[in-house]
């Protein structure tokens, strides 16, 4: 949705994305920019590697997805990403959620 209509929403979180899906599909798509304001909070543990049982580099994907959205030409699209020090994906997810979503309702600086 956020790359083929991202107006459908003013906010999105993305915890732990599998870009590595279907051959790292993801990151070939085409992206739509977005015509009005858009937030996008996206993270990833940084135990989510092959090293701490993962079977796929998380890390690297959540890197990579990042990179995507920041080369998007759009003033409207606002990116806060974050690596979770210490987290593995089980704790990765609840973290999400609560920083994601105190991000873009209270609009704090985590």
């Amino acid at each position: 949705m956020l790359f083929t209509a991202p107006d459908t929403f003013s906010s999105y979180v993305l915890g732990s994305p599998s870009v590595w899906f279907n051959d790292n599909e993801l990151l070939a798509m085409n992206v739509q920019r977005p015509k009005n304001e858009t937030k996008v909070y996206l993270s990833v543990g940084s135990l989510e590697t092959p090293k701490f049982g993962e079977q796929q580099n998380m890390v690297r994907g959540a890197r990579l997805l990042a990179e995507k959205i920041n080369a998007v030409d759009s003033s409207h699209l606002i990116l806060n990403f974050k690596t979770i020090e210490g987290a593995s994906h089980a704790i990765a997810f609840p973290t999400t959620a609560i920083h994601g979503l105190d991000w873009i309702h209270a609009k704090t600086s985590l």
